[in-house]
């Protein structure tokens, strides 16, 4: 049960990632380990990935680590809950006692990660497949997955290796939810990173007048 997949995933890792709790309470009967490991992490790492809040549970009680680092960027299960905008997975995770503010490889958490989970969603429109198509972008919605670590804790001035902020990242890629729920937790405007810059600096570089205005404070 543990013999890897030939993309080095075992069959534990195929079963989260899927959310089939019958399979992987069978694996876990016949040893199969909960904290198995492979490049994109372990099989928390996927039924976070994926949303399966169930699977997650199973995992936890079988002894899986909420704090697992994967060999990919170094994410935990709760970057890979962030990301995804997977809300009852965070919650999993949180009940866990996952650390809030554990960094991937560029030393960001996953709140510095949620800007980007809340960024526009890029939408290809086609009037017929294989010729050229327009984009637009979606919203994402309330950026609910940041206000739930932001409640059970996470540190809002926390900072990557370029000592950026969430506020920074959520500038960066021009996430207005992301900017607008850590301005309404008080996010501090007029953090600096290492370069000297505030996250209103990042917005305006990218172009992003709406968001730099925001964060100026301007009406």
């Amino acid at each position: 049960v543990q013999r890897a997949h030939p993309q080095d995933s075992s069959p534990i890792h195929l079963a989260a990632r899927g959310g089939l709790d019958a399979v992987v309470r069978e694996l876990l009967a016949r040893g199969a380990s909960a904290k198995a490991d492979d490049y994109w992490g372990s099989p928390l790492h996927f039924a976070a990935k994926h949303g399966h809040a169930s699977t997650m549970s199973l995992l936890l009680q079988a002894g899986a680590d909420p704090n697992a680092h994967a060999r990919d960027h170094q994410f935990t299960p709760l970057h890979a809950a962030v990301i995804e905008r997977h809300l009852e997975a965070v919650r999993v995770l949180i009940r866990a006692k996952a650390d809030l503010d554990a960094k991937d490889d560029d030393g960001s958490t996953p709140l510095h990660w949620g800007g980007y989970a809340y960024r526009p969603g890029k939408v290809h429109m086609y009037e017929e497949m294989g010729q050229p198509h327009g984009i637009m972008y979606r919203d994402r919605g309330p950026a609910e997955a940041m206000e739930l670590l932001l409640d059970a804790g996470a540190r809002i001035e926390a900072r990557d290796g370029e000592g950026n902020t969430p506020l920074h990242a959520a500038a960066q890629v021009g996430s207005m939810r992301g900017v607008e729920m850590l301005l309404s937790r008080g996010a501090r405007r007029g953090a600096t990173n290492h370069a000297g810059q505030t996250a209103a600096d990042i917005a305006l570089e990218r172009g992003d007048k709406a968001i730099a205005q925001l964060l100026r404070g301007a009406p």
